[in-house]
This record gives structure tokens, sequence and C-alpha cells, in this order.
């Protein structure tokens, strides 16, 4: 039975949950990395990966969902990535109470920061080369040129899922869905980001909800938790994923940057924290 200190501490973690869910939604994230400090504080570092990861799971389930009905999910994409990502995550994840992935987030953390920061410079480079295009061609689109795909070889399916397989590995292991590492190879994979945006939310999900049944056969999901934050968030991520479709390409990519390096950062606090022996 909860406490009503239990309730009142979960309470801020609610609203954390509630308002990144929403933004991270329109962009294909479930941003579980804001959510890290509370409930670690509160469960504990191992215990709390599990309710993390469950949480978000939920969260991402219902985003996808939303994603997928307004055509915005690669199919083929969410199996050759989407399928070994959710195998690795259920494997690692039987492994997580016995694992120290200390410094796999702190390289989680480094990519996140470069990932971010590469996409802003390309994003600024690929404006002053439309705008030189519109200008030399009478306003000829460089954008369309760059979202054609060519078809998918053997060697590319078998990146595809050695990548999924290792980031659902991963994922397992630190509690959280790594959408914030996976995005950035999707956009370079979909036709446009706002399908990059679903396919990631829905790989996600998948990832996270096999992770979630293993943390649940080792008994580490905490119920409160559980039972307090998955609604909220289920209904924000739903509401977030309907602004996708508003948002402009450039505007997509940059907010998804700004998120990765966001993210990157508070990873590596609470990595930093840590290490130097300051309990959270």
């Amino acid at each position: 039975m909860p406490t009503t200190s239990d309730l009142l501490f979960l309470a801020p973690i609610a609203l954390v949950s509630v308002v990144v869910t929403y933004i991270g939604a329109a962009v294909g994230l479930v941003l579980g990395q804001f959510r890290l400090l509370l409930l670690v504080y509160w469960l504990g570092p191992v215990i709390g990966a599990a309710p993390r990861r469950s949480i978000s799971s939920v969260g991402a389930l219902f985003g996808a969902l939303r994603h997928a009905r307004e055509r915005r999910v690669a199919g083929r994409l969410l199996l050759t990535i989407g399928l070994p990502s959710a195998a690795g995550a259920f494997v690692s994840a039987s492994l997580a109470p016995r694992a120290e992935p200390l410094w796999i987030e702190v390289a989680i953390a480094v990519t996140l920061v470069i990932s971010g920061t590469a996409m802003l410079v390309k994003a600024r480079q690929r404006r002053a080369a439309r705008a030189a295009a519109a200008a030399a061609q009478g306003g000829a689109s460089a954008e369309e040129s760059m979202l054609v795909r060519p078809p998918p070889g053997r060697l590319r399916l078998l990146l595809e899922g050695l990548v999924g397989l290792l980031l659902g590995a991963i994922s397992g292991l630190v509690g959280l869905l790594l959408g914030t590492l996976r995005l950035p190879v999707l956009l370079r994979l979909a036709p446009e980001p706002a399908i990059a945006v679903g396919t990631n939310m829905a790989i996600g999900a998948l990832t996270g909800l096999v992770a979630a049944v293993a943390a649940v056969r080792e008994g580490s999901v905490d119920p409160v938790a559980f039972g307090v934050l998955a609604p909220l968030t289920m209904i924000a991520a739903h509401l977030g994923a309907r602004e996708t479709a508003s948002l402009r390409r450039d505007t997509l990519v940059a907010l998804i940057a700004w998120i990765l390096i966001l993210s990157g950062a508070l990873m590596g606090v609470e990595v930093g924290l840590r290490v130097a022996g300051v309990k959270i």
C-alpha cells in the first residue's frame, strides 16, 4: 500500500512524465532520460530501470498507434531493426540486475551530444544549399532529391538488423528505449523525417514491451510507480503524436537535434554524479 509521501513524491515525476512525453511523442521519442533521476532516487539504480522502461514502453505504444494510423510507420524498418532490437532487449533485460551499465551510459551520452550537434550543422548546410539551389534554378527544391532512397540490398538489411540487435541489447541493460540513439539512423533510412519519427516510436514500443516482460519476470517492476505514471504517459504520448504532422521538416529536425543534445547532457550529469559518489 503506497504511503502519502510516496504519492507526493510521484506527483512531480508524473508532471515531468506528461510534459516530456507530449513533446517527445511529436518527434518519435518518449524521453525516459528525463524521468531517470527522479525514479532512480526513489527506487534505486537497478530497480528504477525497470519501471522507467515499462512506463516509457506503454507511452511509446500509444504514440506509435497514433503514428501508424497516420501512416508514419515504415513496415520494413520495423521488421529489420525493430524485431532484432526486441530480441536483444529481452536477453539483456534478463541480465540487467547483474550488470553495471555505467560505461555504456557514458558512451550513449557522448553519442547523443555528438549526433545532435552534427544534425544541427547538417540542417544549417541543407538550408544554405536549398537557398543557393533556389536562387540558381528558379526555386528548384534540393529537398526532393534528399527524399529518394535506393532499394535496400542484402548487406544493408544485415546492417540494419545488427544495429537493431545492438541497440536493443544496450536498451535492456540501461533501462532506456534509446530512441534518441536510434532516431539519427532512421533519419538516414526513412523516406522523410516524419516517417522516421513514427517508425522510431513503433520500434521503441516493441523493444520496450519485450524488455518489460523480461523485467516483470525478474520481479523488478514497481507497481506503484507503474500504476501512477503509465496512464498519464499513454495519454501524453497519444496527444503529442498528433503534433508531428503540423511540424515543418526543418523545425522537426532541429527539435530532434536539440532533444538529442539535452538527453545526452542529462545522462552525462546522472553518470557523473554516480562516479562522484553522489547518491541520487
